[in-house]
Formats: C-alpha cells, structure tokens, sequence
C-alpha cells in the first residue's frame, strides 16, 4: 500500500511536470540557413522554325526583273590608303531605254544597260551606266563607255565619290581592257558578259592607278517600230516630229 502511494504520488509529479513543459513560452526562432547551391543550367531547346518570309515591297520586283550589273573596284584612295569594294546595282529604271539592244546592222549591236544601287532611283546619284557596241563584221570589236557615279565606303567609316566617264575607243581613259563570255539571246533578252580594265593613276580622281571589273547579268529589249515609223540608231521618226531618246 505504501509502494502504491509512492508510484501514484511520482506519476501525479511527471504530468505536473509534463504539463508545465507544454504551456511553456516557445524559444526564440533559430538563424535562418544558407542558401544552397543553384542548380545547372538545362540544355537550350531545338530552335523553332523560320517564318514565311515577307511579300516585296511595292515596286521592287518591277526594278529588279531586269538583271544586275555588278562592279568591283581595287584601288588607293587619295588619302594613300588601299581599299576593294563591289557595288551591286541591282535597279532598273521602268523605261525601257535604259535595258535596250539597238540592232544597227545584221553584224552590229549595242547595249546600253543604266543601274542603280538603290530603289529610289530618281534623283539617285549612284548608278552604272554601261554601253557595249559588238560589232562582227570582220572579227569581234567591242566599244565600251562607262558613266560610273558612286559614293564608296570603307572598314574604317570613311567614303569617297567617284564620277567618271569611261571609255575604250580612239582617245580612250581606260587601259587593258577585256571582254569575257560574252552571249546575247534575242528570244529571251538575255545579255552576259564580263569586262575589265584599268584606270591609270593619271586619269584617276584619287591620283593612283584603280582596277575595275564588272558583270553584265541583265535583260534588254529591242523596240519594236509602229507602223509607219522607222528606228534606227536609239531615234524614232515619225510624220511631222522627230523624238530622239537620249541615253545619259
């Protein structure tokens, strides 16, 4: 009986003690922990595909469907430095004078070809003007003039404009001239050749020799006369009034 008053008396003291831990006030928060590692990047995902391209611009098929002509230049400019660029006239005025074949004779023909480096071509001061009479009467001739305006651009941000009139007859400014895969298709319209030739230092505006090659890639068109007129030469003669087309 004693022993069963101590127990009972020891199990009374551990609830007590018990419920006192439980109503105790809680502790202080701990310090937080530091921040773990990031983790690695995941792989990039497979690229998405291209979009449509966009419809051109009003116009732009129109000035390009006539072919290009091509021009690269290797020379020094005036301030002594050496330079290459190419220009890429890719526009053709919508007259047609300017994309012509002028069928002299059954053994003569001249091309007159005008591009332009940008698409607003009016008033645009940079264009090729090339012309090329092929003549085949005893063995192949070429007479070639070149109106070259441009402005060139080089790798440290600087340009310079080069206006020239070139030419290869008697009293000619170029030298070394060549005249490479030539071919003319009447049926199709199709004219390609290449040409190259160098402007001396003395005829140059930089002062130093300048190299110039170029590629005729376009498409010319032979005008065709109405009835009681007559062509000949690029001029048109009517009844009562004379119209001559120029060619720049």
């Amino acid at each position: 009986m004693k022993i069963s008053n101590s127990f009972s008396i020891a199990l009374v003291a551990m609830w007590v003690s018990f419920a006192a831990c439980k109503q105790a006030d809680q502790g202080p928060a701990g310090t937080n922990g530091s921040n773990g590692t990031n983790g690695t990047n995941g792989t990039n995902g497979t690229s998405g595909t291209s979009g449509t391209n966009g419809t051109n611009g009003a116009g732009f098929d129109q000035a390009v469907k006539n072919g290009s002509i091509v021009i690269s230049l290797n020379g020094t400019r005036a301030d002594a430095v050496p330079f290459v660029d190419t220009l890429k006239f890719l526009f053709s005025p919508a007259n047609l004078e300017y994309s012509e074949a002028v069928v002299n004779s059954s053994f003569d023909t001249e091309f007159i070809t005008e591009r332009y480096l940008g698409l607003d071509y009016s008033g645009n001061d940079n264009y090729a003007d090339v012309t090329l009479e092929v003549n085949t009467q005893d063995s192949t001739t070429y007479t070639f003039t070149c109106q070259l305006n441009a402005d060139i651009s080089t790798t440290d941000y600087k340009y310079f404009s080069v206006n020239d009139y070139l030419f290869n007859s008697n009293g000619g400014d170029i030298i070394n001239t060549s005249f490479t895969n030539y071919v003319y298709t009447p049926t199709t319209g199709s004219l390609k050749y290449n040409f190259s030739f160098t402007i001396p230092s003395y005829n140059n505006e930089t002062g130093y020799t300048l190299n110039v090659s170029g590629v005729v890639n376009t498409i010319v068109y032979q005008q065709v006369s109405s009835a009681g007129r007559g062509t000949h030469g690029g001029s048109v003669i009517s009844s009562g009034q004379l119209r001559i087309n120029f060619h720049r």
